[in-house]
Parts: structure tokens; C-alpha cells; sequence
């Protein structure tokens, strides 16, 4: 056989790729555990005095990838609400940068880093960095030249628990597209021609899994889990996140919201909602079910939410969506707290500001359904393992705004 051909058939996987596959994994069921309220010294809370309870429940969303030449192997957060993508330094002396597996820049051939500086704010965190390029293996897929940012300095507010549990180092954004500063992963991807479709399947693995076990796949998604004459597509409202409208969210017979904006978020492990609503909906479980305030923890924020015993008679949250219902049980969204027998998270919980209106669906919801997005229509879809039946339809007698509560 002639050389150039003997490469072409070696390589002939890496030239036809038509999608990348990545599984993904789900962090121990040790991680999610309660315990005291403590904080670094150096910052102070509004309750610092208190102790208040934190309840840690991290994404599940992360994979290994590989990055520089020769390969390191890095745990990764994909993250369809973000819009940038970045990897621990091992130089960065943080304490979360220490407790995973960072990226080192000295020990690839093909690392080049920009003198660009990177800042980013969140609300328990400043992020320093550079702008860096390398290559990347997802999969067996490869792609040269990637930019990212090269996180190397982080000035942390979290809780002390919460630092020791991170075991990802770094994260890569899902949206498409993504309005970054170069660092736009689905765009890049797409634009080389290197993935056929500019779609991706998401397996997440429930809480409930024995396993913990899931899968992304970029460009296409899997037909095992998705009998395309039945999708039920979604139209996405943005162009830089996967946004929806659900026409109505019901928690039993209360209504929390109408016409609600809803953003797919896999960097998110519950249900983020409006203070106010969400803040009503626990007033009103709280006159007939005995509920504790908790802080739940999911990557880079705290939110406040409630604990229940896991054995009270609970209702279903049930998400209207283009005349479809999807509907979240109680089995669905209460989440066994380790180190204290019998009680549950609640898996929805509340913004960290009082302006936000849109609802987050993290993996809580997500996990329930096969998720496709088609980035080239501009639609979602969200998809029963299991045929779905026996559906209940709302009607004007059961609605009650808790909006007025």
C-alpha cells in the first residue's frame, strides 16, 4: 500500500467525523451532603453569626478532555449558560485551583499564550487570567488552534466545605452562539466545517442513577433516545443563550408564572426562579409542610432554598410547553440529604438577585429528559426516555397566582 494512502485510512476516522461523543459523569454521592455554615474569615455574610445550613449539590455535567501535546486529560464542565471557556492553571495557587487537575501550559508543544489579560465577576468570585491557544481532543475528534482563558489567579467567597468538593478544572460553553471574546467553542467548531450539524444530544444522569453516567453529543444526537416524528421542537427566543417561553408552571394547583422565560442552564445542578416567586411558592408549602431554610450550593453560587422531610406528601411541578406538559415529581425534585436521615433538598431554589426574571432549568429538570438543540434552527427539544401518557391539562378553576400570595 502506498504511504499517503496508509495515512489517509489511519486517519480516516478524525476526516469522516460527522459528531463528537464525550461522556459524561456525575460527581459522588458524597458531594452532596449539609453541614455548618462556615465562610472564609475574610469575607462576612449578612448572617455570619448563624448557623445556617449549606446543602451541596454540584453539576453533573463534566467529561474528560483532552488538552495540549502530549495530552492532559482535564475534567470539564459543559456549560450551555456560560459564554466563555477556561481551564485551571497549575500555577494558580487558589485553594479550588489545588484540589483538581489543572491545566499546565509549560508542559505542551503546542501551548500559546496571549498577553491578554482576562477579569471576570461573578457574585462569589473574581476570575483572573490570559487568553491562551492549544489544542483540544474531544472524543476522538481533534481541534487545533482552540482559544481559551487560562484561569490563574481566583479570588474566592464561597463556603470552606464547598472548596474542598470542586473536582472540574475547567469549563466549556455550550451556547450557540455565544457572544465571547473569542472563545466561542460551538461557533469555531462549526464554522470549520469539522461536525456535519450544528445540533448536540445531552444524556444527563439523574440523581437517582445508580451509575451516575451520561453523554454530550455534538453534532448530531441519539436516535436510541429520540424517535424524530414525535420531537416536540421548541423555538429558542435568543441568540446567545438556549432561551424558551413556557406558557405556564404550575406547583399543584398554585400557579407560579405565565408566559415565563426559561433558560436551558447544564452548569446548573437545581431550579433557579424569580426571588419573589419562588420565595411565595415556599410560604405557601409552609403552612401545611414543616420546611427549613438552607443555602444550596451548585458551582460558582449559593442560593436560598428549603428542606423538607422526604416522605411529605408533596405536589408536581408541571412546566407547560407549547401545549405540552412536562411534568417534575416529587421523586423528581426532592434530593436526599446525606448526614441528615429522612430530609430532602428541594431542587428549585432562588435567584441570588430580586431583578431576575427568567427561570434556570439545571439538571434537576434536565435529567428527566433526553435534551436536543438545534442551533441552525434556532429549537429545542425535550424528550421522554419513556412514552409519555396520562398527562393532566389545566384548567381556569385550578390556577391561583401565587404572584398575589
Amino acid at each position: 500500500m502506498k504511504p499517503y494512502l496508509l495515512l489517509v485510512f489511519i486517519f480516516w476516522p478524525v476526516f469522516c467525523q460527522s459528531a463528537i461523543r464525550i461522556p459524561l459523569k456525575k460527581f459522588p454521592t458524597e458531594h452532596n451532603r449539609i453541614s455548618s455554615y462556615k465562610e472564609h474569615s475574610k469575607w462576612k455574610r449578612e448572617e455570619p453569626g448563624k448557623n445556617k445550613l449549606v446543602h451541596i449539590y454540584d453539576p453533573a455535567t463534566y467529561g474528560l478532555v483532552g488538552v495540549g501535546t502530549p495530552i492532559q486529560f482535564i475534567p470539564i464542565l459543559f456549560d450551555t449558560f456560560s459564554n466563555e471557556i477556561w481551564l485551571f492553571n497549575n500555577e494558580c495557587t487558589s485553594e479550588i485551583c489545588l484540589i483538581t487537575k489543572p491545566y499546565n501550559p509549560s508542559s505542551s508543544n503546542t501551548s500559546k499564550i496571549w498577553r491578554i489579560e482576562y477579569k471576570q465577576s461573578y457574585k462569589n468570585l473574581n476570575m483572573y487570567g490570559q487568553y491562551t491557544v492549544d489544542t483540544f481532543l474531544l472524543g476522538d475528534f481533534i481541534l487545533d488552534k482552540l482559544e481559551f482563558v487560562n484561569i490563574r489567579r481566583i479570588e474566592w467567597k464561597g463556603t470552606v466545605e464547598r472548596l474542598s468538593l470542586e473536582t472540574f478544572a475547567g469549563q466549556i460553553t455550550l451556547r450557540f452562539p455565544a457572544k465571547t471574546r473569542g472563545t466561542d467553542f460551538m461557533a469555531k467548531l462549526f464554522s470549520r466545517d469539522l461536525i456535519e450539524g450544528k445540533s448536540f444530544g445531552l444524556r444527563l444522569p439523574s440523581f437517582n442513577d445508580g451509575d451516575g453516567r451520561g453523554e454530550l453529543i455534538i453534532g448530531d444526537w441519539d436516535r436510541q433516545y429520540v424517535n424524530e416524528s414525535l420531537i416536540d421542537w421548541i423555538k429558542v427566543i435568543s441568540d446567545s443563550y438556549w432561551e424558551i417561553i413556557a406558557d405556564k408552571l404550575v406547583y399543584g394547583s398554585y400557579g407560579l408564572a405565565e408566559q415565563a422565560d426559561m433558560v436551558v442552564d447544564t452548569g446548573l445542578s437545581i431550579i433557579v426562579g424569580p426571588q419573589v416567586i419562588v420565595n411565595n411558592l415556599f410560604k405557601s408549602i409552609g403552612n401545611s409542610v414543616n420546611i427549613i431554610p438552607i443555602t444550596i450550593t451548585s458551582f460558582l453560587s449559593d442560593y436560598d432554598g428549603y428542606a423538607a422531610k422526604c416522605s411529605e406528601s408533596l405536589s408536581n411541578f408541571d412546566f407547560l410547553i407549547n401545549d405540552r406538559h412536562y411534568v417534575l415529581m416529587p421523586k423528581d425534585y426532592l434530593l436526599p440529604i446525606e448526614g441528615k436521615e429522612g430530609w430532602c433538598a428541594f431542587g428549585i431554589a432562588m435567584a441570588n438577585n430580586n431583578y431576575t426574571r427568567s427561570w434556570r432549568l439545571g439538571d434537576v429538570f434536565l435529567s428527566k429528559y433526553y435534551t436536543v438543540c438545534d442551533g441552525n434552527l434556532s429549537r429545542l427539544s425535550f424528550n421522554d426516555y419513556l412514552a409519555r401518557n396520562n398527562q393532566t391539562r389545566f384548567s381556569a378553576g385550578n390556577f391561583v397566582s401565587l404572584l398575589e400570595i
